[in-house]
């Protein structure tokens, strides 16, 4: 089983809980609810987006900084496009599973 995206969508965005943070958030939900049922399911990859780590920006990060799971966008930043925080929410849900 393969969840891919989320919804990409940067403009005219009228409701960004509908449009964005719930499709991301329980679309991987149900994916991983999936593979747990499936019973046959040995292990589940997720292939992050810098999205959930890197805003805002810092520009003092050292440059041999490696980002993990430690790493997280602000959710509480000015400015910050709900394309970020849907990717940021989806992939700590994955992590709370």
């Amino acid at each position: 089983m393969v969840h891919t995206a989320s919804p990409y969508i940067l403009a005219n965005i009228t409701d960004e809980e509908n449009q964005l943070i719930k499709p991301a958030v329980e679309g991987t939900k149900l994916v991983l609810n999936a593979c747990t049922e499936a019973g046959t399911v040995k292990r589940v990859v997720i292939t992050s987006s810098v999205a959930a780590i890197a805003y805002p920006l810092n520009k003092d990060w050292p440059e041999d900084q490696t980002f993990d799971e430690a790493w997280w966008t602000n959710l509480d930043a000015e400015g910050l496009h709900p394309y970020r925080k849907a990717k940021t929410l989806a992939e700590r849900a994955a992590w709370d599973y």
